[in-house]
């Protein structure tokens, strides 16, 4: 039976992913010259021209993805040698790997690769996505506790990679916080695309950006006013169309700062121990701005917002009507 391998890369959120997956569906086509197939998807089109996208994986659709999405290609494209997934949506959707990995075809090398990040800094990521693609209107602070300070992807990096080492299967870790705009080269060499692709291409336009303090208060404000939709669409725009504005870190007090090391400290302990000498986890964290973006405003204060704008819409829209009736 021919040797075939078969590499997921998981995220985490926030980890440079979008780069890598804007890389690949632009190398499609050559990487399949290659032997190598990064399967097609939908998610193309956005990821082709530096927009914010979502793999070539849909995990969160198809329970059994495993079967479906990754075993069916492999049986059926023997031309390939190696076949590269790529999904944030991966990271908490493994368990059909899991579960069903000793029964994989023996000539099958499966690799798994997963980037980690500062704790402090993916809270704070945690925030911005949430605030950007999940239409959550509070502050940093109010999310922190909502959170009781643990950052999620952390505690879940640590069951992720237990359970690799308990099922035998093998992965790279990587630490986004020490590599930055490496993560990309970091990734490509694993999957042996560094010869192949040149990572320079995505060099001069980020990829899926945080946002800058003004427009985390701006998309705040429309998810409470407009609902979590249209603070979704802006908060792309601002993302896929001025790629090149400056992202903030928010200002945490100390006290919440003092919570977020007790609540994490043994998850960070965990990874690190996993990671190489001197790419370890911290609780570096470096605030751009002195303040945290503004609580939710009251119901009274959203009325009046909300009958406003919506009120200059109204009007705008009559008035070209008016104008095209002319």
């Amino acid at each position: 039976m021919t040797s075939k391998t078969i590499i997921f890369h998981i995220g985490h959120g926030k980890t440079g992913s979008s780069a890598l997956q804007s890389l690949l569906a632009k190398n499609h086509e050559a990487l399949k010259q290659h032997g190598y197939l990064y399967p097609y998807h939908s998610n193309f089109k956005n990821a082709t021209r530096g927009f914010v996208s979502a793999g070539n994986i849909t995990p969160a659709k198809d329970p059994d993805w495993l079967q479906n999405q990754v075993v069916s290609v492999v049986n059926t494209s023997n031309e390939y040698h190696t076949f590269v997934y790529s999904a944030e949506a991966l990271f908490n959707r493994l368990a059909p790997l899991f579960q069903q990995y000793r029964h994989l075809p023996k000539s099958w090398s499966i690799k798994v690769l997963l980037a980690v990040r500062n704790p402090i800094e993916m809270m704070a990521s945690h925030h911005q996505q949430a605030v950007k693609r999940g239409g959550y209107s509070g502050c940093l602070k109010q999310f922190m506790e909502e959170q009781n300070y643990k950052v999620r992807a952390l505690h879940n990096s640590v069951r992720v990679l237990e359970r690799l080492e308990e099922c035998g299967i093998q992965y790279s870790l990587a630490n986004y916080s020490k590599v930055r705009m490496g993560i990309t080269e970091f990734f490509l060499d694993e999957m042996g695309l560094a010869g192949l692709i040149n990572a320079s291409q995505e060099r001069e336009k980020l990829v899926n950006r945080s946002l800058s303090a003004q427009e985390l208060s701006l998309v705040a404000f429309i998810n409470t006013v407009f609902g979590p939709k249209v603070g979704f669409r802006l908060s792309d725009s601002f993302v896929n169309e001025l790629p090149s504005i400056k992202a903030d870190n928010l200002y945490i007090e100390q006290g919440d700062v003092d919570a977020l090391i007790r609540n994490n400290t043994e998850a960070l302990l965990q990874v690190n121990k996993r990671l190489e000498v001197g790419m370890g986890l911290t609780f570096d964290y470096v605030p751009t701005v002195s303040s945290d973006i503004q609580k939710s405003l009251n119901d009274e204060q959203v009325e009046i917002a909300r009958n406003l704008l919506f009120g200059v819409s109204e009007r705008r829209k009559r008035r070209m009507q008016g104008l095209k009736g002319e």
